[in-house]
């Protein structure tokens, strides 16, 4: 979960974004010059608790509510 506080949007007010992933194995990947492994994820879903940032998201995303 992501939780953003009012003073870090311009407009939205506090929000959070909670996602839904899954972890592929085998698609892992390395980043800070291989320093730091990031596994590999398949992005699932997410639900944002904005009605007024859901008002603005992808058309695809607004026609699955």
């Amino acid at each position: 979960m992501y939780e953003v506080s009012a003073e870090q949007t311009s407009a939205f007010g506090a929000f959070s974004l909670t996602y839904l992933t899954g972890e592929i194995d085998g698609h892992d990947s390395l980043a800070a010059d291989g320093a730091l492994p990031i596994p590999g994820r398949f992005f699932a879903y997410y639900w944002n608790s904005s009605p007024r940032m859901r008002l603005t998201s992808s058309p695809m995303m607004t026609s699955l509510r």
